[in-house]
């Protein structure tokens, strides 16, 4: 070591993460959001891939040689004027000083993906990773929506699957399965979920659950509703409202009276901008609480320009908000929108997503099973970037987890950045 050089230690706080991608480093700090590009040079290469080693401790040691190159000694100026890491120097510091790197510990949840089958009834409670359960109750439905099993792929919506009614013995066993493993909220839906033969009984035996309740009905079938309201007012603030842009016509104005008054959330779907024209003067013209209302992008395989407008993911929608190390952690193991939820059609088949193949069938396995099916060999829970071209992206865990877009599009990376 050449004593005429000082030296530093030099070292990156346990809130930054070192991110490698082809031909550069991403630096990005989730406390503040500084986003840095390291683009390749032989010297600051050496320094990065010498703190990106394991054993590093994300701390260095740099002398005044390699700090007096204007690269270096930029990129060590940019990390001190984050907050990112620092420089000391060693004589001051006798200590090597050991920083923690932003480590993912496997999740217990996670963990639980490598269980062996027996383990499901050994005691350990796989149930608490199920939060959301969406039961389609029928398939009876005469409104022939032009895009009806393509709006399910998409969104919660409802749907005529041709798989016939549930019985009620069975839904309400399921429903006491359901509630006693501690779910969160149950989504009831159909075809025309007011065609149910047990409708009423659905009705008063829901109130018997503490699970956060949703009822998906298309605007075309909300109108029986609203005429026997009086009946059902306990009922219409939980119901979620499916109007379809060019079914606005089916809106009449004593219904969208009643959609207002009792607050009930809106899910439009929109395919262009003409679309979102025709609903935000729906809106203005009846007053309705922009808070209710909800927008569900519909992709019909002929408006991508509109996707890449609206969806696809720019580096501003990166960098202009912070993006925290739990978020970071979270889409490194699992995915954001599906995980956690499952899909029950009338005749039992389950899914944890409708763009993926059934997982098994509740009437003949027990919902535990169904989770435990999911978490084993199943393919969206566990759905994350690591794959397709946004497998080699230093971005990959600063983006959204993929969505149904990215299934239904067949397009990993619905960005801007590549």
């Amino acid at each position: 070591m050449d004593s005429g050089l000082t030296q530093y230690w030099f070292y990156l706080e346990p809130y930054v993460f070192l991110f490698k991608g082809k031909g550069h480093v991403l630096v990005y700090n989730s406390l503040n959001g500084f986003y840095l590009k390291c683009e390749e040079d032989i010297l600051l290469d050496h320094v990065l891939l010498k703190l990106l080693e394991p054993d590093s401790g994300y701390c260095i040691r740099l002398d005044s040689g390699l700090l007096g190159n204007e690269t270096v000694k930029l990129f060590v100026a940019q990390i001190r004027n984050s907050f990112s890491g620092d420089l000391a120097d060693c004589k001051s510091v006798g200590v090597r000083p050991f920083i923690f790197k932003p480590k993912l510990k496997v999740l217990p949840e996670a963990s639980l993906k490598h269980l062996k089958e027996d383990d499901v009834f050994s005691g350990r409670n796989i149930m608490k990773n199920l939060n959301e359960v969406t039961l389609f109750l029928n398939s009876s439905c005469d409104r022939n929506c032009r895009s009806c099993s393509g709006y399910s792929r998409q969104f919660d919506c409802c749907l005529n699957s041709g798989r016939g009614e549930m019985p009620w013995e069975r839904c309400f066993n399921l429903l006491l399965d359901i509630e006693n493993s501690g779910v969160r909220k149950v989504n009831f839906s159909g075809g025309n979920l007011l065609a149910y033969t047990h409708w009423r009984q659905l009705l008063s035996g829901v109130e018997k659950f503490s699970f956060k309740k949703k009822f998906y009905i298309h605007i075309e079938n909300l109108e029986p509703l609203l005429e026997r309201f009086d009946a059902f007012d306990v009922l219409l603030p939980d119901v979620r409202v499916i109007i379809p842009v060019w079914n606005l016509e089916a809106c009449s104005d004593e219904c969208a009276g009643m959609i207002k008054s009792y607050k009930m959330d809106m899910d439009f779907v929109v395919s262009s901008e003409n679309d979102v024209a025709c609903l935000n003067f729906f809106v203005d013209r009846f007053g309705i609480d922009s808070s209710k209302v909800h927008l569900n992008l519909f992709y019909d395989g002929h408006n991508k320009s509109f996707f890449e407008k609206n969806v696809y993911t720019s580096l501003s929608d990166i960098t202009d908000y912070v993006v925290d190390k739990n978020s970071i952690f979270r889409r490194q193991t699992l995915n954001e929108y599906f995980y956690g939820k499952l899909i029950i059609l009338p005749d039992g088949d389950t899914y944890a997503n409708l763009n993926h193949p059934c997982i098994g069938n509740v009437f003949l396995q027990s919902l535990k099973q169904m989770v435990y099916a999911e978490m084993k060999q199943g393919k969206s829970w566990f759905y994350t970037r690591d794959r397709g071209k946004c497998k080699g992206c230093s971005n990959k865990y600063l983006c959204p987890s993929p969505s149904n877009y990215e299934l239904v599009m067949r397009k990993m990376d619905l960005c801007s950045i590549l």
